[in-house]
């Protein structure tokens, strides 16, 4: 009884997960490291996301503001001469390619299609690995949770205690961490992973819709005439 006590107050107690790593076998140990690794790739590319999303924000909202507020062909003007943005980068890369054309209003809207896909492909980019993280970490923590049930199961059974408890904690808690750490490693991965592809999708629509209607005002006449591709070729 005595035995039983002592045990069930060191599982109170509990041990950190540095001690669970240090007492841990070769396979656990390899299957958090795994884990630790993924977490950390995964908070860079949500550190970087939130980043770029929001840079991306604010140049397409000072982009609307300037072209509502000096009007017309002013405000194209502005935005592609003083503009460092991507939706400035997008139409000088039209006009510096339809320039090269016969049909400058054909070349430009070529050249606005190929820019805008991928602008939108760079915001896009690493959506897929966190998703592939927050997809595979459960399974890689459930691997290292099942090889240490293994583990226990043959240590009862070639009866290294004569109190269970005091042998199959060992092994249980490092099963449990291993699966609290796949969880933790995979919730925020899939979270960000399903804000971010939602928030792409509806700045990437922003984003075309913005540029397709600067270029049917850069591609008309009066702003051809007002300096669009002729003042280009001067």
């Amino acid at each position: 009884m005595e035995e039983i006590a002592e045990s069930a107050v060191h599982i109170q107690n509990g041990v950190s997960a540095f001690d669970v790593f240090a007492e841990a076998s070769i396979v656990v140990r390899l299957v958090m490291l795994v884990l630790l690794a993924f977490s950390l790739v995964s908070w860079a590319i949500i550190f970087k996301k939130c980043f770029v999303i929001n840079r991306h924000k604010r140049e397409l909202h000072d982009v609307e503001v300037v072209f509502n507020s000096r009007g017309t062909a002013l405000g194209i003007r502005e935005i592609v001469e003083c503009g460092s943005g991507v939706v400035a980068k997008i139409l000088q890369h039209g006009i510096k390619h339809a320039q090269q054309l016969r049909n400058k209003k054909e070349g430009f809207h070529r050249a606005i299609n190929s820019e805008l896909t991928r602008a939108v492909d760079k915001l896009e980019e690493q959506l897929g690995l966190l998703s592939a993280i927050g997809s595979s970490a459960p399974y890689i923590g459930l691997l290292g949770t099942l090889w240490k049930v293994i583990e226990s199961f043959r240590a009862v059974s070639i009866g290294e205690s004569q109190q269970i408890a005091s042998v199959l904690y060992p092994y249980m808690a490092e099963a449990l961490y291993t699966l609290a750490l796949g969880l933790l490693v995979a919730i925020p991965a899939q979270l960000f992973y399903n804000g971010f592809s939602a928030y792409v999708t509806k700045l990437s629509h922003r984003l075309g819709n913005l540029v397709y209607e600067l270029s049917a005002f850069v591609t008309n006449e009066e702003c051809a005439s007002d300096s669009s591709f002729e003042s280009r070729d001067s």
